[in-house]
């Protein structure tokens, strides 16, 4: 799990290049976020069969408090801005019983909460929450979606980058999600580390953009 944790030199000189372009006034703490939620969520929504749009996957994750676990209310506030509908009342192939669904999800809120957790590496504890939604299945149907945004949140709530995915992703995922079910989170590692140098990038190029145009224009108005 080490690896789940450490930041690779690169990402970390991309990070100081970011917190350098937000030292200049380029833009604000607010909309960096905005900007990284926006580049998440077409991320997703690029991903092969994608049954949410990347407007709905923004409006998901403003939807619950950014210290939320996913629990019942949580998830019902995720599964309305996606939507995907409420908690499922009907049996679903590979998912908890219906009756149980609420039971389950309070039971990964307390497992994520829990003190013995808190020694795990923040992007393995995020891969928790990504397979066990999806392993509990609570919608009806688009739960690899509302995993989407669980594993977003999560990353967000502990000080982590969102991941900026990309088509190219999608099979690594589902061998990601096996090998998580095995409590072997390295090929998500993997994934996560590439996807966030993915996001800084697009972040850097994006504010350093701004930044020339706002020279530029600041140019034309003193000539």
């Amino acid at each position: 799990m080490d690896k789940l944790l450490r930041i690779a030199p690169a990402a970390a000189l991309q990070e100081r290049r970011l917190a350098d372009l937000l030292a200049s006034g380029a833009v604000s703490a607010a909309e960096l976020r905005a900007r990284e939620t926006r580049a998440w969520a077409e991320g997703v929504a690029s991903l092969p069969g994608a049954a949410v749009t990347a407007e709905a996957l923004e409006r998901a994750l403003a939807a619950a408090p950014a210290t939320a676990l996913p629990d019942a209310g949580t998830v019902r506030a995720w599964g309305s801005a996606l939507g995907l509908g409420d908690l499922r009342t009907t049996p679903l192939a590979g998912g908890a019983p219906p009756e149980f669904v609420p039971a389950r999800l309070e039971d990964l809120c307390a497992w994520l909460g829990s003190a013995g957790l808190a020694e795990v590496k923040p992007r393995a504890r995020a891969a928790l929450a990504w397979v066990r939604v999806m392993d509990i299945a609570p919608l009806p149907g688009g739960n690899e979606w509302l995993a989407h945004v669980a594993l977003a949140q999560a990353l967000r709530r502990l000080g982590q980058r969102l991941p900026r995915l990309d088509s190219a992703d999608a099979t690594p995922l589902a061998a990601a999600r096996e090998a998580a079910g095995r409590f072997d989170f390295q090929p998500l590692g993997e994934i996560l580390e590439r996807a966030e140098s993915r996001m800084l990038e697009q972040l850097i190029r994006s504010l350093g953009s701004s930044t020339a145009s706002g020279s530029a224009a600041m140019d034309r108005e003193q000539s």
